[in-house]
């Protein structure tokens, strides 16, 4: 097992790129517990995978007090998941669990629309079909939120939740203006979605993560900087549902 050097509770490893690992390096950066944040090349994946010591990426690996590793665990919405659970971004009771999941549960099935595909299939996306449809059905579950008495802007309930953090995410990346084939002003159709992004965007924690990282990345791809943003550690509290372990 490895030894964290850093006072940090977890270690999130994923690629150089926002991707499957950008909702989790939120609620992490939200949640205020400190953690470690490495990038991995594909060349490193793949050896990991050909040793058996992983399988799939992002892969969030725990530490008890002492530094110890206690598990690395994969699979992007249970780790999103179980930080929202330790982090009281999770809701407040089982029903509110369950608009967090099914929010949750959508977002990939929007990418999977849009992500990893030729401008041209996007631009058809963005027009109708399933794409058009699953932004409308969250856009309407926000709403429903609001009609149902919440006035802090939040998708579910009246505070910050994972599902806000993966809306978050998705809709940043569908307006950043780098999908060619979708529209920069693509939220203008989802209004509630536009303003989860204003919302979010606004948190201090979340906003400094915004504006640092753009130029960690741009930095990771020149040699001569890469191997010192390769791991950024954020300080932050311990997590207590680790630190007695």
């Amino acid at each position: 097992m490895a030894e964290q050097k850093e006072n940090t509770s977890f270690k999130l490893r994923y690629f150089g790129a926002p991707g499957r690992g950008q909702s989790i390096r939120l609620a992490l950066i939200a949640s205020g517990f400190a953690f470690t944040d490495e990038f991995v090349t594909g060349e490193e994946f793949g050896a990991a995978k050909k040793a058996g010591t992983s399988v799939t990426l992002p892969e969030l690996v725990i530490f008890d007090a002492a530094g110890k590793e206690v598990n690395a665990f994969n699979q992007s919405l249970a780790i999103l998941r179980y930080i929202g659970a330790v982090s009281g971004l999770y809701g407040d009771n089982a029903l509110q669990r369950l608009q967090i999941d099914e929010i949750v549960a959508t977002v990939p099935d929007v990418a999977s629309e849009v992500f990893f595909k030729k401008p041209e299939e996007r631009a058809q996306a963005a027009k109708d079909g399933k794409f058009v449809l699953l932004l409308k059905f969250l856009n309407r579950r926000v709403e429903e939120n609001d009609k149902a008495g919440n006035k802090k802007g939040f998708a579910v309930g009246d505070k910050l939740s994972i599902a806000d953090i993966s809306l978050f995410s998705l809709c940043a990346a569908l307006a950043s203006g780098f999908m060619e084939g979708i529209p920069k002003d693509i939220l203008s159709a989802y209004p509630r979605l536009q303003k989860i992004v204003e919302v979010v965007g606004a948190i201090d924690s979340i906003k400094a993560f915004g504006a640092s990282f753009p130029q960690r990345l741009a930095d990771y791809k020149d040699d001569a900087k890469k191997a010192s943003v390769k791991a950024v550690t954020y300080p932050g509290k311990t997590c207590p549902d680790v630190a007695a372990k």
